[in-house]
């Protein structure tokens, strides 16, 4: 069962990076879109003098065109998340396909229930996004906007040379050598990252559901991995041990300052993320996963482990 298990595992991790490779090379192209619809719009028809931009009100006024820009990006940007929430569906599906190897008596209302709420937790319904939902506040969002805002409005009221202010709003949106363009760096900041917590949380809801309270730290190394992760990787825990990753509790290793609770790549206090270790494990960027299982196969893979105070709970209950 555990070699059923680990394929599937793979099979979604294989999925899960094919995806986002492709989420990033359409972002790429959006932003492309974007900055070409700014400078054919407006860049081309600011008033200049000598090569830099006047301040009058008609140059003022045309600022305005940069929120009618983004309303046709937000347009572009619900293309793209519907793909993106497409993709989380079939993460979910690779979750049911591993958990319902458990042939567990609940699983039908169980696969029902997390369904609900992993729709919920994105902002998914059967007609679309869900008002202020994380997706919907996503494509809304004017971060992205106000700072292209700023940068024409102040090149505007600053006689800004053209030519700087072309340059400057080309390295802003879509980048430069060193640096991702700005669209992407949201995605980065907000989707990326939401594939794995995707898969992390609907796969702690599974396994609460049906009872599973140990998991396998898996998704192994590559060039770079963290000391918190390269002492777990391959490892089996209990539920109650997971619980305690990234505070003083944890008995185990991998932390800058033990007492903090702090490794390399949590989030940091100002980021404003609570640390939820089955959702984050090993924070920005890991690519590893939890995969819940039994005592039995726990305990194939460490022979010392104990049994999980949630399964002596329930046997007392």
């Amino acid at each position: 069962m555990l070699n059923k298990l680990t394929e599937i595992s793979l099979l979604k991790e294989k999925f899960i990076n094919e995806r986002k490779t492709v989420l990033a090379s359409n972002v790429s192209a959006l932003q492309k879109k974007l900055y070409k619809r700014l400078f054919d719009r407006l860049i081309e028809a600011l008033d200049t003098e000598a090569g830099a931009v006047l301040k009058n009100s008609r140059n003022l006024s045309l600022v305005s065109e940069v929120d009618k820009i983004f309303k046709d990006f937000e347009g572009d940007m619900q293309v793209l998340m519907k793909q993106v929430m497409a993709d989380y569906n079939s993460v979910l599906g690779y979750n049911v396909k591993y958990f319902e190897s458990f042939n567990n008596a609940l699983f039908a209302n169980v696969k029902k229930q997390v369904t609900i709420a992993m729709n919920a937790r994105v902002g998914f319904a059967s007609d679309g996004f869900t008002k202020d939902g994380f997706i919907d506040s996503f494509i809304k969002d004017k971060a992205v906007a106000r700072i292209v805002k700023q940068s024409v409005l102040g090149a505007v009221l600053n006689g800004t040379p053209i030519n700087t202010l072309t340059k400057s709003l080309n390295a802003t949106i879509t980048g430069t050598d060193k640096s991702n363009g700005i669209v992407d760096a949201h995605f980065r900041t907000y989707i990326y990252d939401s594939y794995s917590q995707f898969d992390r949380e609907s796969n702690n809801q599974f396994s609460i559901g049906l009872d599973l309270n140990y998991a396998i730290y898996a998704g192994g190394l590559v060039d770079g991995s963290r000391d918190f992760c390269i002492v777990r990787n391959g490892k089996a825990f209990t539920r109650e041990e997971i619980q305690a990753f990234g505070t003083s509790r944890d008995k185990f290793g991998g932390y800058t300052n033990k007492s903090k609770g702090e490794f390399a790549g949590k989030w940091s206090p100002n980021q404003g993320i609570v640390y939820v270790p089955e959702r984050d494990l090993g924070c920005n960027n890991c690519g590893h996963f939890a995969n819940w299982v039994d005592y039995i196969i726990a305990k194939s893979i460490r022979a010392d482990i104990s049994k999980s105070k949630f399964d002596r709970q329930k046997a007392a209950a």
